[in-house]
């Protein structure tokens, strides 16, 4: 499945970014979930057990390292992975902290939330109750 995804770039020592559109893929091979953002002339890629977990590891180390920041519900630091067994795998929806509302990962965030996307250590942490 492919979607149209919004990333930040960040400017070096300017403090600001750019939007940019790039194309998230994602697919199943045997119990692994592959992702990949194509944001020319570059093709990020990773996977996991879940989409959600594919998205984290991509993040954490592919984009991040790179100034980039995937702007998507399923990087607000409020969301996490869906814990049931039936829903877990390929895990395409994830859930709002302390809620039952869950959110499509790779649809673009809505602006009132988009202070609540950050890096990965940030979602971490609030799953954690550690922010």
């Amino acid at each position: 499945m492919t979607r149209e995804v919004t990333v930040f770039r960040e400017r070096p020592g300017t403090g600001l970014c750019e939007s940019l559109i790039a194309q998230a893929r994602w697919w199943v091979q045997g119990r692994s979930v592959y992702l990949e953002v194509e944001l020319p002339p570059h093709t990020y890629r990773s996977s996991g057990t879940s989409l959600f977990y594919a998205m984290l590891d991509l993040r954490q180390s592919r984009l991040e390292p790179e100034g980039l920041l995937l702007l998507t519900e399923g990087c607000r630091c409020d969301v996490w992975a869906l814990s049931t067994p039936e829903q877990d795998f390929p895990g395409t929806r994830g859930i709002v902290l302390g809620t039952e509302t869950t959110v499509d990962l790779l649809a673009t965030v809505g602006e009132r939330y988009v202070p609540r996307v950050g890096r990965v250590g940030d979602q971490l942490g609030f799953s954690t109750g550690e922010l």
